[in-house]
């Protein structure tokens, strides 16, 4: 039963603590390398006496290079030349001019001055395209994006109103999508082909994409139709989680807001990155030829804060989708567990004061064990990738083995401190409490559970997929006539994919929340001297789902349907929530 506000205590205090000398580290080091460094050594580029191009420098005790004030000489001159005792060894000069356009033979490259290829080897440097490719598609990849977040509204919006309708059209769409990207490879690749030369070579890989797009469309199309009787199952459990989003309709601002704190959290972590990678300490470095030059040498502070930052991001990051996860669990709890459902009183209000007044720590202490099995997953992957440049057959096959395994249990550990979330919510106990209560209900209700996962994650991949799909053809349309089309895309379906999780987890976690409420309603109450918190409908989908599964309710009787088959049969006496 939903734990009042009055009951509730803090949770997992300690987590706090930890999150908070975290963060002081984390901004202690950064402070440091600020301090020892600047970020325009990153941006600009320094010449060999250490001056950052393009601002007025204080010089320094190792090397002088006469002026300081490189204000009017904002690109670094990057010239590598051989080393005469070592051959194969180039030593690179640098220093600040005030155009590259007077270097016959060099392009600009982020501030650089780099030498082109022969003409013999490359026809144009492929940095400068791609350099050239963003500046001109990063307004496109834009409109990819909010054409993302349009479509994920658009999506939650039907899932209530014309679920049946939207859920169909997922199914099919993505077919008819993959379709047509797999039509527009193909085109791709006569055009390419027809043109001869270079563009034949890379012609081959339009066909590879055309042929793996034809294959999963017709996975797709042969899991439609075997899979057709449980969409009605689908469409049914989709409404009943839909009405919780119809009675709070303001929970699906939530996404957006987690959406905003993840795309801050990211643009620090990028800042972050390039202030440590600027810092350092002025060293004068003479080689073998005896030429002098300054560099910027990173002591082990610097070098932690690298590691510091990466592992800061996928906390926060974890820590914020975990904020998520509560406030919807906490608001969708209340709608569950309240008899007049269309009169809740401010529930994401109340699942906000919740989550800052009791259960962050518990958020906090979610997010810290999802990143440390992450980041244990993420140094085995390292030490799996070296095991599989083996010859050993044997040794291959048991890395890739062992690397399935460890992504499962990592999925399953998510999937578990998202429940525990739940349980937090609902019961207001610690998470490691909370976690083996769902663990206990996950394990009690196996069937169900795989059901659930079945039947309702699938259609939510799909959505994902399909509002993905259509913010890579429309970045696909709006790019075809830049030179490395892909590399656009490639950032856009990254970031759509992004904002379409954020919403998508919405409806995830409400249809997680309503099987955890569904489970201890059944747990608690009777239907006649304790009446169910659930609808009848509610049950009847619920009955549905578990038959589908291969399970049954103990406490159900059973009729003879047509065709001999047995049906659970809701007693007429059991009396749910209007």
């Amino acid at each position: 039963m939903l734990v009042s506000s009055q009951e509730r205590k803090r949770t997992d205090t300690p987590a706090i603590l930890v999150c908070i000398i975290f963060v002081v580290v984390l901004f202690g080091v950064i402070t440091y390398t600020f301090f020892n460094g600047t970020i325009y050594r990153f941006i600009y580029g320094y010449d060999d006496c250490g001056n950052v191009c393009g601002l007025k420098n204080d010089g320094n005790p190792f090397k002088s290079c006469g002026n300081t004030d490189k204000t009017l000489l904002p690109y670094t001159l990057l010239n590598a030349t051989q080393n005469t005792q070592a051959p194969s060894k180039f030593t690179t000069e640098s220093s600040c001019v005030k155009s590259c356009k007077d270097f016959p033979g060099y392009i600009e490259v982020a501030n650089r001055c780099l030498l082109k290829g022969s003409e013999d080897q490359i026809e144009e440097n492929f940095f400068e395209k791609v350099a050239e490719d963003f500046r001109t598609s990063w307004f496109h990849i834009l409109i990819s994006v909010v054409v993302a977040m349009v479509f994920s509204y658009i999506l939650l919006i039907l899932f209530r109103y014309a679920t049946k309708y939207v859920i169909w059209i997922i199914y099919i769409g993505i077919v008819i999508l993959i379709s047509i990207f797999s039509i527009l490879a193909l085109v791709m690749f006569f055009v390419m082909k027809s043109k001869g030369g270079k563009e034949e070579e890379s012609a081959y890989t339009f066909l590879i994409v055309s042929v793996i797009c034809a294959i999963v469309a017709l996975i797709f199309g042969v899991m439609l139709y075997f899979f057709r009787k449980r969409i009605k199952l689908v469409i049914q459990l989709f409404k009943e989680a839909s009405k919780a989003l119809s009675d709070v309709p303001l929970i699906v601002v939530e996404p957006l807001l987690t959406f905003i704190a993840l795309l801050f959290t990211f643009i620090l972590f990028i800042y972050f990155t390039l202030i440590i990678q600027s810092s350092g300490t002025p060293k004068n470095i003479k080689n073998a030829e005896g030429y002098e030059k300054v560099m910027f040498e990173k002591d082990f502070v610097m070098e932690a804060a690298f590691y510091i930052n990466f592992i800061a991001f996928f906390w926060f990051a974890s820590f914020i989708l975990g904020c998520q996860h509560f406030i919807i669990a906490s608001t969708v709890c209340q709608w569950f567990f309240t008899r007049a459902k269309t009169e809740l009183n401010s529930p994401i209000k109340r699942a906000f004061s919740h989550l800052l007044n009791f259960h962050i720590g518990s958020v906090c202490l979610g997010s810290i064990i999802i990143t440390i099995a992450r980041i244990i997953r993420m140094i085995l992957e390292s030490i799996i990738n070296s095991a599989k440049k083996s010859e050993n057959a044997v040794a291959k096959i048991a890395a890739l083995c062992f690397s399935f395994i460890m992504e499962q249990l990592e999925q399953f550990l998510q999937y578990l401190v998202r429940n525990g979330y739940i349980i937090v919510a609902l019961d207001g106990t610690p998470l490691f409490d909370s976690g083996k209560k769902a663990f206990e209900l996950m394990k009690k209700n196996l069937v169900d559970v795989v059901a659930l996962n079945q039947i309702g994650d699938f259609v939510l991949v799909l959505g994902r997929l399909f509002v993905v799909l259509i913010s890579g053809f429309v970045c696909f349309e709006l790019t075809m006539e830049l030179n490395y089309p892909w590399i656009p895309i490639t950032l856009a379906v990254i970031f759509s994919f992004l904002v379409v999780h954020c919403f998508m987890t919405v409806f995830e976690m409400t249809l997680d929340t309503i099987f955890i409420c569904f489970c201890e309603d059944c747990e608690l109450n009777d239907g006649m001297t304790r009446p169910f918190f659930m609808s009848r409908e509610m049950m009847e989908v619920m009955i549905e789902l578990k038959s589908a599964a291969g399970g049954e309710f103990d406490f159900l009787k059973k009729d003879d349907a047509e065709g001999g088959n047995v049906r659970p049969l809701i007693p007429q006496n059991f009396k749910f929530s209007d």
